[in-house]
């Protein structure tokens, strides 16, 4: 990475001769004078560049650049899209064969969006918005990276290569206007939110001193993705809560040498950065996964960044078959459908591997701020059971290679290291392979338990947990009985395609079916043809029922959790993060406590957080009664809590003030349920004659309201 000196109160807005020579070589070395540029000049009032790979995306692109068309408070002439339409040149082993295909459909509707006079097949829909984004005039360009000849080359035929590619071109763009614009990064999957770019443009002129953000990502399930089974959703749960808690561990150690645990993640669905800043650290990785969180590391060394909540963005929570076989999510829900279909057993970092790497990188972190990084030093810090995890040449390397690096986390990702830390984790990867999950989920959970002072909280909030969880299961399955009495009730087993499902949309609330419950069964038919043959099989819809719950539980979900495994392990470990939560945020408000124990959130309300995974406010008069304002303020600062707390279910108030308001404390976002049962009250509300009621609202509900 070059050198890059910032001014510390202030990015720069135009090129100064000192940074020109970085940002030229970046230029060059990522956008040789052989590659096609955009013709069409950059607008010189262009602020914002966004920047957008797509591999097979024919089918979401016009949802992202429809959203990026309707933007508020902006003009046209402020921003641009850039489309990377790519594909590599070779055939990987690993390649999605449709999008080849895909990709030339989406550089034709481009063209075509562009005015092009050229046959394009579309749906009366995509028409609407292929018209309105031209209406609009709003500048869409495509980089074709995909064609016979233009395709991207083996080395950088990745989600890296194809996003720097895109970012060379918006440099480029920006340093030929002399203006050190902003380059936003996004998915083809995405739908931006309607006030995005006038955000993102606020955030970095109010905080001039700002080189990158990271924005708010919402998650959309595709509806192809509803195909996977309930199981499949449950491991994915298992072994992100898995990582999660380790990571955790790994984070509170770091704290006692000194490095900040609360870093800023970079997701490439919303992330930007200032244009020469960006030049300054080589553009994005040329990686195959976790290109994204490297780009926003090795900003952090060279200047501010932070995240943006009011710069949102939703994208689809789906499989990408660009990235490393091993590398994002996406990639998980591959791994995790093959095993459940195949009968694998699903296997995962053992608890001695993720401690061992644990450890190393406190002692690596040590090391590196105590300005301890000899070779002799080194060698101490990367051995682990007597075995020394690099040879001697490779710790002269990174001895010399370490010096100017400020924290282990950068030396994950900088360009001159990563290597380096990567060999370091395959040998511990060699000496501590993989576990069976179930196994070293069990461990984990038996651990926690092992102190007292965890085991009586955790079987707190494993109750109420179970207990959610089963009413809802009960729910469903009261649906699943429902459908099962009416396909027999109505003789509908031999009913196929477009008739039957017509048959169940007229018929739905009867059976209480809800418009996502439609639209699951007609993406799973095949659940529906395994349900008549279970009806068809059996002497009685309840025991077709019964049937039911054991054959289609791995898509569905019928069992409760006393009955699943591997229910029972998702419900453990969402207990221990809800206990893990509480801890934190009681430990961050110990000194912000009034008289009765509540933590204050402004004069008027306060909230104490239960092991039931539930935040429960509680509000007083203030001198002027209750200030609506006031209590709007502490729901949108409960909103930004719960944002960062995802386990938390909720907030719930009980109170006379909710008996006494009802029509207010809807209007607030709270499902009043009614008056509370006598037992609770004379126990929570001892010699209280007004009437007490009970309201909540779910956590996504208040963010979305109040964020």
């Amino acid at each position: 990475m070059e050198s890059f000196e910032l001014n510390p109160r202030k990015t720069t807005e135009t090129i100064e001769s000192s940074k020109k020579q970085v940002v030229e070589k970046f230029i060059s070395e990522s956008l040789p004078a052989s590659e096609v540029r955009i013709a069409e000049p950059m607008n010189t009032n262009c602020e914002v560049s966004v920047v957008i790979p797509a591999y097979g995306e024919r089918r979401y692109i016009l949802t992202v650049l429809k959203s990026l068309a309707e933007q508020n408070g902006v003009s046209p002439s402020l921003y641009e899209t850039i489309v990377i339409v790519n594909n590599p040149e070779v055939e990987p082993q690993r390649l999605n064969y449709e999008a080849i295909e895909s990709n030339q459909e989406t550089l034709k509707l481009i063209n075509f969006i562009n005015g092009a006079d050229i046959e394009i097949n579309l749906s009366e829909d995509e028409l609407e918005k292929v018209n309105l984004i031209k209406q609009t005039g709003v500048k869409i360009f495509a980089i074709d990276k995909a064609s016979q000849g233009k395709a991207m080359p083996a080395h950088k035929a990745n989600a890296g290569g194809a996003r720097n590619r895109g970012v060379a071109e918006a440099v480029e763009r920006f340093f030929k206007n002399n203006k050190n614009g902003i380059i936003a990064q996004g998915d083809a999957d995405n739908c931006f939110d309607e006030n995005y770019i006038k955000n993102l443009i606020e955030v970095f002129k109010t905080r001039p001193n700002l080189i990158g953000v990271a924005g708010e990502l919402d998650f959309e399930r595709d509806e192809l993705e509803q195909k996977k089974s309930q199981k499949v959703n449950m491991y994915e749960e298992i072994e992100y809560l898995y990582h999660k808690l380790y990571d955790f561990a790994y984070e509170q150690k770091q704290k006692t040498v000194g490095e900040n645990s609360e870093r800023v993640h970079f997701s490439g669905a919303n992330m930007a950065s200032k244009a020469f800043e960006t030049a300054a650290v080589g553009g994005v990785p040329n990686q195959t996964g976790g290109e994204d969180t490297a780009f926003g590391m090795l900003l952090s060394e060279i200047g501010e960044i932070d995240k943006a909540e009011t710069v949102k963005a939703t994208t689809a929570y789906r499989y990408s078959p660009r990235t490393d076989a091993r590398a994002g999510m996406g990639q998980e829900k591959l791994r995790f459908s093959y095993a459940v279909q195949s009968g694998e057993k699903i296997k995962i970092k053992s608890e001695e591997n993720l401690k061992s790497i644990i450890e190393l990188s406190y002692r690596l972190n040590r090391s590196i701020i105590e300005k301890r990084t000899s070779k002799e030093e080194l060698k101490k810090a990367l051995t682990v059971n007597d075995v020394q995890l690099l040879a001697d040449e490779n710790v002269e390397i990174l001895s010399e290679k370490i010096k100017n690096i400020g924290n282990v986390t950068i030396l994950m990702f900088n360009s001159e290291t990563r290597d380096l830390y990567e060999e370091i984790i395959k040998k511990i990867d060699e000496m501590f392979p993989e576990k069976l999950l179930d196994e070293e989920v069990l461990k984990l959970i038996e651990n926690f338990c092992k102190q007292e002072k965890n085991r009586e909280k955790f079987d707190a909030s494993f109750y109420h947990l179970a207990n959610q969880e089963n009413a809802d299961i009960e729910e469903k399955n009261n649906k699943v009985y429902q459908l099962v009495k009416f396909l027999s009730k109505h003789n509908m087993l031999d009913v196929k395609d477009n008739k039957l499902f017509n048959e169940l949309e007229l018929n739905r609330e009867g059976m209480g079916l809800s418009d996502e419950d439609i639209d699951f069964l007609k993406n799973n038919p095949e659940i529906i043809e395994r349900t008549m043959e279970y009806i068809k099989n059996s002497k009685s819809p309840e025991i077709a029922m019964e049937e039911i719950k054991k054959g289609l539980n791995d898509e569905l979900g019928l069992l409760k959790v006393e009955d699943d495994p591997v229910l029972k392990e998702l419900i453990s470990l969402r207990a221990i993060k809800v206990v893990k939560s509480v801890r934190e945020i009681e430990e961050q408000n110990r000194n912000n406590r009034n008289e009765q124990g509540f933590i204050n959130i402004n004069s008027v309300l306060s909230y104490g957080v239960g092991y039931d995974g539930w935040v429960h406010i509680h509000a007083k008069r203030g001198e002027d009664g209750f200030s609506r304002a006031l209590v709007k303020d502490g729901l949108n600062k409960l909103a930004n809590m719960l944002n960062e707390y995802p386990y938390i279910q909720g907030v719930r108030a009980i109170s006379w003030i909710v008996a006494e308001y009802p029509d207010l404390i809807n209007k607030m976002g709270f499902t009043v349920v009614g008056e509370v049962d006598q037992d609770f009250k004379k126990e929570n509300f001892p010699g209280d004659e007004r009437p007490v009621s009970f309201s909540y609202i779910k956590r996504d509900d208040l963010i979305k309201k109040y964020l």
